[in-house]
């Protein structure tokens, strides 16, 4: 199945999200392990999202679980979504090692003067 713009920027947000709470490894992890499973895991999530979306904390959360649920049926887009996880991952961690480098940067100019 090929993937549309509007599946990759849903495939993108939820990767983000996974990423920011710090759950990208673990993510990572669980999808790797159970990509073979997709098409069975997907069916669950069709079973279980009107329970998920009665919870408050995760009802924006799994507010398009039926559109990702359907997206990850396939394998291949499994395996996207883990690659796009790494991505903002990687992103993530670029950012950091940038901001300590400046903060590392301000904190020896500071300490010249």
């Amino acid at each position: 199945m090929s993937l549309s713009q509007k599946d990759k920027k849903l495939i993108d947000t939820y990767a983000i999200k996974l990423v920011n709470k710090g759950w990208g490894t673990m993510a990572i992890m669980f999808f790797d392990s159970t990509k073979y499973l997709s098409n069975i895991g997907s069916q669950l999530l069709h079973v279980l999202s009107p329970t998920l979306t009665m919870i408050p904390y995760l009802n924006n959360f799994f507010k398009d679980s039926d559109q990702i649920s359907e997206i990850l049926e396939d394998r291949d887009n499994v395996e996207y979504f883990i690659t796009r996880i790494e991505y903002f991952m990687n992103e993530e961690s670029k950012a950091k090692e940038n901001k300590r480098k400046l903060l590392d940067k301000n904190n020896d100019g500071a300490k010249h003067e």
